[in-house]
This record gives C-alpha cells, structure tokens and sequence, in this order.
C-alpha cells in the first residue's frame, strides 16, 4: 500500500500539472484570439487569456494543495465494530452512525475530515483525466478540420462536459468502495 501511495504522491499532481500546460499550448496553439474556446470564462463571460490563465493556476494550486494536505492525514472516522454493509460503512464515516445515509443528499457530513478526503482524492482524478480529454479533443481540433466541423455542427464539445459528470460518480464510488475495503480488511 505504501508503494501505490508513493507513485500517488507524485503521479496525480505531476500529470493533472503537466496535461494543464499542454491544454493552454494547445489552445494557444489552434486559437489565439479563443474564437474556438469553450471554456465558459471565455464563451459566456467573454473574459480574455489573463482570466483563462488565471482560472487555470488557481484551479491547479488548489487541487494540488488540497491532494498533498490529504496525503499527510490518513482519513478517520472507521466503525471500531465489524459487521457494517456498505451503506451503514459510508453512513457512519460521514455522519458518525449507520443510519444517516439519507443525508448525503441534503446535509454536509460532520466529519470534515471526510469531505477534505474525499475531494482531494475525486477531483485530482476527474480533473487528471478530464485534462487528457480536453487535450486529445484539441489536438484534434488543431489537426482535423472534419473533427472541428463535426463537434461545431453537432455540438459535440458538451459531451466533453457531460463526461465531467460520469467521472465524478465513478470516482465517488471507487473512492467509498476503497474505504470500505479497508474496514473490511481490518476487521478481518
């Protein structure tokens, strides 16, 4: 475990750090004056390079901090007692008892811990990957003139959002299935 958690420590920041450059050359590259640009600070605040600039280096600070703090605390909040199913297990970590699971959608958990944890191991992922995405699909874009029309025409580039959101409840529940496997394999 120890060995997987060192490559974490370096793997996640050095790629989502390395894959935002690459975003911002690529779309300095195809777009320099951001008419292709979809990022929402440009299409729909119409905001230049500094705020996309901006945005970017603040969002990377953040997530990298917020994954390296993470990284020092191990998350608490386990049941001491064996036999919780998934649910009571996630339940108990967030609200401290097994029967509050309904919470989740309504009500910010009491262990703070948890939502700290639970970010920072779901954002540098989505965001990682959702990076690569963004990249690929701008490569190509620079090199397919078919690619550009066909995303334009159909308005493919939502699908790139979209995905945000099934990277973000794949990673939600990998994150709870990882935690849950630790219990069990404690009180095991």
């Amino acid at each position: 475990m120890a060995n997987k958690t060192g490559r974490e420590f370096w793997f996640f920041p050095l790629s989502f750090v390395s894959l935002r450059f690459a975003d911002m050359a690529i779309t300095y590259a195809v777009s320099p004056d951001l008419r292709w640009e979809i990022n929402p600070l440009v299409s729909v605040a119409g905001l230049g390079w500094f705020a996309l600039i901006a945005a970017n280096a603040l969002g990377i600070a953040v997530v990298v901090l917020l994954f390296y703090f993470s990284m020092s605390r191990k998350p608490d909040g386990h049941p001491h007692e064996s036999g919780y199913s998934q649910k009571e297990f996630i339940s108990h970590y967030l609200f401290g008892d097994r029967n509050s699971f309904r919470k989740i959608y309504y009500v910010v958990p009491h262990n703070k811990w948890a939502i700290v944890h639970y970010s920072a191991y779901v954002f540098i992922r989505v965001l990682t990957i959702w990076s690569l995405i963004i990249v690929l699909h701008n490569a190509l874009v620079w090199y397919s003139e078919a690619f550009r029309n066909l995303m334009s025409d159909w308005q493919l580039w939502l699908a790139v959002y979209v995905l945000l959101v099934f990277l973000v409840l794949h990673y939600s529940l990998r994150y709870f299935k990882t935690l849950y496997a630790e219990y069990e394999a404690r009180r095991a």
